[in-house]
Parts: structure tokens; sequence; C-alpha cells
């Protein structure tokens, strides 16, 4: 049950999937071009940037914007793309691994005929690791951790964490939901795992709970204008949450296929 507590406001955390030139049959993609843009948007606006460890060290209201930039499942694209853009600007970033398939092709995902996209390489990751990255949890294949039993989820978490803690020699406190989609068990099984944030596709710019932590989904069609609207109280936020949480919807498409396949 969410808690009526609020422990942090005026945070936007931003999910951001692939970042490539390559087109994809998702819309779960920007530009190279679009990224950049996005954090000179960004910059423009005079937000503070700041890195997911530092979260809870924040005051819990603050008149600036506060904005955290993250990556899931860990394609390769985030290396060959976002990763030097940020260093460019030196920000910080988060990125949630799917553990199963580093430097392998997303196998998890439904395909529709075109080219799988690359994961991470481990060599990748601590490359970006010495550079203002952090990482999490994405679990260890990409499931639904809202529909499955409590002995998957707690393997899924178990396996991802101990992989990732494993190849960097630092604890692993970060989880983020594969589709966004989670339960109270699941949320219970984290936490006894030492997990320490856990975060949703919910868009909000208020945290209540750790383990319910909201993010903004970006995707291609956030054109300027529309990426704005994510940090402004207008009109056009309120669409762009009514938006994303269509796309949240969407995504348990991809659920039922994969089940279907099964």
């Amino acid at each position: 049950m969410k808690s009526s507590k609020v422990i942090l406001k005026n945070v936007y955390i931003f999910a951001y999937h692939h970042v490539c030139k390559k087109r994809l049959p998702s819309a779960a993609r920007v530009t190279p071009g679009q990224f950049e843009k996005h954090i000179l948007i960004l910059k423009e606006l005079n937000v503070q940037f700041f890195s997911l460890d530092e979260l809870f060290s924040l005051p819990s209201e603050s008149s600036q914007k506060r904005v955290a930039i993250t990556f899931d499942d860990g394609f390769s694209c985030v290396y060959e793309n976002a990763f030097p853009i940020l260093e460019k600007y030196k920000l910080p970033a988060s990125v949630f691994l799917v553990t199963h398939f580093m430097g392998q092709k997303s196998a998890w995902d439904v395909n529709f005929g075109s080219r799988r996209p690359h994961h991470l390489s481990w060599a990748q990751v601590k490359e970006m690791a010495g550079h203002k990255f952090t990482f999490g949890s994405h679990s260890h294949t990409h499931p639904d951790l809202k529909s499955n039993s409590c002995n998957t989820i707690r393997r899924e978490l178990k396996t991802s964490k101990e992989l990732i803690e494993d190849k960097l020699g630092e604890p692993v406190n970060l989880l983020a939901y594969p589709f966004g989609r989670f339960s109270s068990q699941t949320k219970q099984i984290a936490k006894s795992l030492d997990y320490k944030l856990g975060f949703t596709l919910i868009p909000e710019s208020t945290i209540e709970e750790p383990f319910q932590i909201p993010r903004f989904g970006v995707y291609l069609f956030d054109l300027n204008l529309f990426f704005k609207s994510k940090l402004e109280l207008n009109l056009l936020y309120g669409l762009e949450q009514y938006k994303l949480r269509i796309i949240n919807f969407l995504s348990s498409g991809t659920i039922f296929v994969k089940n279907m396949n099964q």
C-alpha cells in the first residue's frame, strides 16, 4: 500500500531505453541528437542533476527542479551514443541491467523481424562505472515481476544483484522493475534482498515510497515541446501524464505476446 508520507518533492527521473541512430520497431528510443537536445533543455531550465545514489541526501523540498537520467535494459547503444554526450556535459546517469543477456542480443524482447539490439558488455559497464555511471538491476531475464511466483521473483532479483556486485565489486542497491510492473510481493522480496530503492514508470514528481519511485519515460515522439512539458505544470503536463500511462498500459502487450510464445 502506498505511504501517505511525502519523502521528496520536485524530483524528475527520466527513463530512456535506446539512444540510437538506427530505426527500430519501437517508440522506446530517441536519436543521439534528440538526447543531446534534451540535455540542453534541462540545462537551460537550470535543473539540478543528481545521481540516484544521492537521491535521499537531497533536501525534501526545493524550488529548483532535481533531475536524474536513467536507462532501462542496458543496451549497447547507451555506451556508443549516450555515454559520450553525458561525458561531454559531465553529468551522472544510472543504467539498469538485464544480466542474463550481457554482451548478447535482446532475446527477451518481442521481435517483429528486425535485427535485435545488443546489450552492454561487462567491459563497457566497467568503463562507464568509472565515469559518473551507477548500475542497478533490471532483473536477470526481464520477466513480468508482477505476475510471476515469489520464487521466480526472488531468483531473478537475487541472481541479477549478485552478478553485478561480483563484476563491479560494489553493492547494488537500485532496482527498476521490468515493464514498470510490480506487486507488494515484488517490493517485499526486493527489500529482503537488500535493495534500497525500486523504480517504476509511473509519471510523477513526488516520491512517497522508496520501492515505488516514479519516473518519466522518454520516447521517440518526445519532441522538444513535449519533453519540456514533463517538467512544467500546465495543460501539456496533464496530457503528458495521460500519454505515459497509456504507454505503460500498452507495454503489457509485450508480456502477452511473450507468454503466448512460451
